[in-house]
């Protein structure tokens, strides 16, 4: 391995400035430096403006709260996670504030309007544990730490700490959503793979069935069947779709449906309607009259019938094989083509006026047309042939030198059977079978073909336009709801900072890049095509014994970064040393002070991302983010280090290690406890002895204010109720 190379964007020496990891530079932090350690062997520690942390911080939670892998079948018990509870939380406030705005009444709200009432607290986690069946009661007053009436968002997630809620499924439930929802389960993906598969050739058989190679012919002259092999694919596929639809059949009946649905769930919890538990027998039926079911039921009911009657023949029971095509049907349950259907019926929806015109429009001239082509080609009744005849051509006689017309029976016998024509016509088709022969007729037939396209093209301009507008804005939705996810995760993750600080110092993220020769020199963020994959976790740091761990973690992809796979696994080893506790005093608070060494071992199997070898290699390095310190009130700080990089090799060996000194302590910036303050305030039992810091007074003056404000709101509210109570009393006295 060659040696370690200098990193493509943290200068040695930043004396003028500071750059940040978006390769910004920010001239105001003069006189930041970030620089080797001894002779560069282990790497680099790089320096993070400011305006860069939050990002970092978001690519360090967001890697770690990642979700977990699909497991190869359904768990038992489905955790529900954090991001769902935020959804409810903003969904209870809008609904909250939107309500007391109608009323007229005053919505106090935090910074940032995060709080909602006590009520719409209690009654949306009683919801949602009656449908998710919790065990134990639930009281609202319990997580109201200030007795206010009022939850915010830090009481919200208290709950989501202190209580493990999840969805707990039965033996049945899970074998239901086995096949019923295959991105729960690799087998029940492989299941789906296997359905789909065997649709697609029982479809191809069927067809294959009807043409004559693939046919047994008889002797005697009966009709000819398909071969033996297309027979036995054919059962064998049949056999296996009334396994699939009997096992969910006959499991549909412990099947909670309205609860696999995260968006009819949290309707439900959110909702006010009286949430009404179904029988299982009214499951059963609901899973048996369900679209998609009706599509598998009537898929394989034609192979039953014909099982159990070998002699069925005639144009009914054909017409019945030929609904096992609907078997297709099932492969818009396919998430990929979800989008494309979603558009068209939303298309069709809101160009039913559009559509309805072009109906009235066609009905109303194939009748006009029919109408006035019987008239003009139902020629002349003829007593002998007792049929109308019609002039058809003309032919020149000789003896006579002169064109006699040649009459036929007319095609058009009636109006009603005009009207094929006239829609064989209106729709441009032109089978050839009815034509006009005479001259009013042709005229006729030129009117309508006319007025057709007319009618014809208006609407697909119509549809055109709103099927573009429709495709535009589900883009538009998918794009929003992406954002508002992200949004609500960088919320969340955000948040942790401050409602579980202590989980923080155990995160470290480890990524991996391809540093390329030619701009080794450039101060700049690496591209995102150089990125090879990152890996997320969690440290064993016990604050009372030391700890040494050597782990093997693969490298997962990054889509926001590239969209491409990654390969490979990253091998690190630490040992943690934790210092004397001194210092960790009281229950609940959280101490931590040690040392971390970081010993960045190999790592396997990477991908080749320099093709100036004929081989192929790459020349990877790794940045390491993790928290050493605590920041008090300020927004947390990662530390990173840049390892140093090995040159043409995808199974690079670093053996690069790094000391890091931890020092978290969360109660010595913790908010002032005003609570204990105020008692003995109230008490008269402060003392000189209770020093009151700055910080302390000045939240007990904002708490102090609050309350005076509210009072004097209550009291404002308490004239104009007594106004109307005297006013009330007043008329019931001039009524008497």
């Amino acid at each position: 391995n060659a040696p370690a190379m200098k990193p493509p964007f943290v200068p040695e020496y930043v004396n003028e400035g500071a750059w940040g990891l978006n390769g910004e530079f920010d001239g105001r932090k003069s006189g930041t430096q970030t620089s080797l350690d001894s002779e560069g062997s282990a790497g680099y520690l790089m320096h993070i403006n400011d305006e860069d942390v939050d990002n970092i911080n978001f690519r360090i939670l967001s890697s770690n709260e990642k979700p977990p892998r699909t497991p190869f079948l359904v768990p038992q018990s489905i955790p529900v996670p954090l991001l769902f509870l935020r959804e409810i939380f903003t969904e209870l406030r809008i609904n909250s504030e939107a309500r007391a705005r109608q009323a007229g009444l005053r919505h106090d709200d935090e910074v940032g309007g995060e709080r909602l009432p006590l009520e719409a607290f209690q009654r949306s986690f009683e919801r949602l544990f009656f449908l998710l069946s919790e065990p134990g009661s639930f009281h609202a007053g319990t997580y109201d730490a200030n007795d206010d009436g009022f939850v915010t968002w830090v009481e919200f997630y208290s709950v989501y700490s202190r209580r493990s809620i999840s969805l707990n499924l039965s033996w049945a439930e899970r074998i239901f959503l086995t096949l019923d929802n295959p991105d729960m389960s690799i087998l029940g993906q492989v299941l789906s793979v296997i359905v789909l598969l065997a649709i697609m050739i029982s479809s191809c058989c069927f067809i294959l069935s009807t043409v004559p190679t693939f046919q047994v012919r008889f002797d005697d002259g009966r009709e000819p069947a398909p071969s033996a092999a297309l027979e036995v694919i054919e059962r064998m596929t049949l056999y296996l779709f009334v396994i699939e639809y009997a096992v969910r059949l006959c499991t549909s009946w412990d099947a909670r449906v309205e609860i696999f649905d995260r968006v009819k769930l949290k309707q439900l919890v959110i909702g006010f309607q009286p949430i009404s538990t179904t029988h299982p027998l009214q499951r059963v039926i609901s899973f048996m009259l369900a679209p998609s079911n009706l599509v598998d039921l009537a898929a394989i009911l034609p192979g039953i019938i014909a099982s159990q009657a070998e002699g069925a023949e005639g144009g009914g029971f054909v017409v019945l094989r030929l609904i096992r095509l609907t078997r297709i049907f099932r492969a818009f349950k396919n998430q990929a083509l979800v989008a494309p259907i979603v558009v068209i019926a939303r298309t069709l929806q809101k160009s039913t006026k559009a559509l309805n015109v072009l109906l009235f429009k066609l009905v109303l001239g194939v009748v006009i047309s029919g109408s006035l082509i019987y008239s003009a080609e139902q020629g002349t009744w003829d007593a002998e042939l007792r049929q109308f005849m019609r002039p058809v051509s003309s032919v020149f006689n000789e003896t006579t030198s002169e064109w006699e017309t040649v009459k036929a029976p007319s095609p058009f016998t009636s109006i009603p059977t005009s009207f094929w024509w006239a829609m064989v016509t209106a729709s441009t088709t032109g089978y050839g079978d009815h034509v006009p022969t005479t001259l009013p007729g042709r005229l006729i037939a030129a009117l309508t073909i006319i007025f057709s396209l007319v009618v014809l093209t208006l609407p697909v301009g119509v549809l055109g336009g709103t099927f573009e507008k429709c495709w535009n804005e589900y883009g538009d939705e998918t794009r929003s709801a992406n954002a508002t996810h992200e949004a609500e995760l960088r919320f969340i993750t955000s948040a942790m900072q401050r409602l579980d600080p202590s989980s923080m110092c155990r995160l470290m993220l480890i990524e991996v890049w391809h540093e390329h020769p030619d701009t080794s020199t450039e101060l700049s963020r690496p591209a995102p095509a150089r990125f090879m994959g990152e890996a997320a976790l969690r440290l064993n740091l016990a604050p009372d014994h030391p700890v040494a761990c050597q782990v093997t973690l693969p490298l997962e992809q990054n889509l926001e970064l590239v969209q491409r796979s990654v390969s490979g696994s990253v091998t690190i080893r630490y040992q943690w040393t934790p210092q004397s506790a001194t210092r960790s005093g009281q229950a609940g608070k959280f101490h931590l002070d040690g040392t971390l060494d970081l010993t960045l071992v190999s790592a396997k199997g990477l991908m080749s991302l320099d093709w100036r070898q004929s081989f192929g290699a790459s020349n990877p390095y790794c940045m390491v983010f993790l928290y050493p310190n605590s920041s008090g009130d300020r927004p947390l700080r990662p530390c990173a280090w840049r390892a140093p990089t090995e040159m043409y090799t995808v199974n690079p060996k670093w053996n690069r290690s790094r000391r890091f000194t931890y020092n978290w302590c969360n109660h010595c910036d913790a908010e002032p406890d005003l609570e204990d303050l105020y008692n003995e305030m109230v008490s008269g039992q402060v003392t000189s002895k209770r020093e009151t810091s700055p910080k302390q007074m000045e939240a007990l003056l904002c708490s102090a204010r609050e309350i005076i404000s509210e009072v004097r709101q209550v009291r404002s509210e308490l004239d104009v109720l007594n106004r109307r109570v005297d006013a009330l009393a007043a008329l019931d006295s001039v009524n008497e």
